[in-house]
């Protein structure tokens, strides 16, 4: 559905993610461990496994450091050790 939204905040430790709507209403929420130093590609097919069960029309990712918003490709993370360089732009289509 277009008016839902999932939210990730990835965290050094703990991934919170959660399924809200246009009212900011959560609909459902779950916490994985992040586990970083599998990778970020370990994490974002975790992730993924996740949200791509929900219908849902954007997805906003939020963690410490610094993104390329055109590529969605890690510029700096201090928390995450090794996902530098790593690119989420096609892990939640």
């Amino acid at each position: 559905m277009k008016n839902l939204s999932v939210g990730i905040d990835v965290g050094g430790t703990f991934t919170k993610i959660g399924l809200v709507n246009d009212k900011g209403d959560v609909l459902r929420s779950i916490q994985i461990p992040t586990d970083p130093s599998k990778g970020p590609a370990n994490f974002a097919r975790r992730a993924a496994a996740i949200v791509k069960a929900w219908s849902f029309g954007s997805v906003g990712l939020g963690l410490a450091g610094g993104v390329d918003a055109k590529t969605g490709t890690l510029l700096f993370v201090p928390n995450l050790m090794g996902w530098t360089g790593f690119s989420f732009e096609n892990a939640f289509a």
